[in-house]
């Protein structure tokens, strides 16, 4: 049986979602902020298998709680899927320069759709990387379009970028990112 820590201050929010999770056969924990989110993942035997968290949290928002998920050996591959009301592009592109799985626009999906996507998350969508050639053809301008070095070098230990391609059937599309072939960090991507 799966296990997914559900990150939310909105007592209403996190509710609906253990329900959601907790009818199709999850083990639920939740949490009301990173904080004791952190506790939660470091308490679990075993860790979940995904973290679906909120951004704005007292004590510690969703980014910062993903940056210690993805600092710890123990946690660092955990899926984590990040959800905002915001709606804003900028926060979508931090989520994913810091290693989320996916970012959800609350209010535009509903809870089955996260719901899907969390499973397809967990099931593996089928994902490829790609070796570029830096001096031909479009690489470099794809580079720039998604906000990754132009050089295609990894921005942390200036190995090569590999073009990682996620096809999401729920969504219908193709996610892009540059990620590194040495550390494994991962650039922004759509």
């Amino acid at each position: 049986m799966p296990k997914i820590l559900i990150v939310d201050d909105d007592n209403f929010v996190r509710n609906v979602y253990a329900e959601k999770f907790r009818a199709i056969g999850f083990e639920v924990l939740t949490a009301v902020d990173g904080a004791e989110a952190l506790e939660e993942i470091r308490r679990a035997s075993p860790k979940p298998d995904a973290v679906f968290t909120g951004i704005e949290m007292p004590k510690m928002d969703g980014f910062s709680l993903l940056l210690e998920i993805r600092r710890d050996s123990a946690t660092k591959d955990i899926p984590v899927v990040i959800s905002s009301h915001r709606g804003r592009k900028e926060d979508e592109r931090r989520a994913r320069q810091l290693g989320a799985v996916d970012f959800i626009f609350a209010g535009l999906v509903t809870p089955n759709e996260v719901v899907e996507r969390i499973k397809a998350v967990l099931g593996g969508l089928p994902t490829y990387r790609v070796a570029l050639n830096k001096g031909t053809h479009d690489a470099m301008r794809l580079a720039e379009d998604l906000d990754a070095d132009p050089s295609l070098a990894c921005r942390s230990c200036g190995n090569d970028l590999l073009l990682e391609i996620t096809y999401v059937p729920q969504e219908k599309c193709y996610r892009l990112f540059f990620v590194c072939s040495a550390c494994g960090q991962r650039a922004v991507g759509f």
